[in-house]
């Protein structure tokens, strides 16, 4: 009985020591590095384009970005329009030389991932004397 369990003892040994050698051997090879980058890369398409960020993370990400590009020094300054729409306010508040390709494409992305959209009724947007830069920022004067 001894020496079946020495003997069974070699075999699994013999096969461990083999199949050890050759993972190692594989493990050194171009082809493992080239698989591991193959799979790695799938790995983060499948996480960028299947692990959608938040609806609500775009949403609050778009309406920073806007408030980042409302800014002004006098009114002529800036641009009202409904450029986005209704999550992000009737209009939009700008000045008239900011970028906005972040914005658009943020928006892009929000709307690319089925992000729901609302309808709202609004206002009249403001007038030529309805628009003013108060604090650094363009707002509705009506508003108060």
């Amino acid at each position: 009985m001894k020496s079946c369990v020495c003997f069974g003892s070699i075999i699994v040994w013999l096969c461990c020591s083999v199949y050890i050698r050759f993972l190692c051997l594989f493990c050194m090879s171009k082809v493992f590095w080239f698989l591991i980058g193959i799979l790695v890369l799938v790995g983060l398409v499948v996480v960028y384009y299947f692990v959608p960020v938040g609806c609500d993370t775009l949403e609050s990400q778009i309406l920073e970005e806007l408030e980042k590009v409302n800014y002004c020094e006098s009114v002529n300054d800036c641009v009202v329009e409904s450029r986005y729409g209704c999550p992000f306010g009737c209009y939009q508040y700008y000045n008239e030389d900011a970028d906005l390709s972040v914005v658009d494409e943020l928006v892009d992305s929000f709307e690319g991932r089925g992000c729901e959209r609302c309808v709202y009724s609004c206002l009249q947007a403001p007038s030529e004397g309805e628009l003013g830069c108060v604090g650094g920022k363009c707002v509705d004067l009506r508003r108060g």
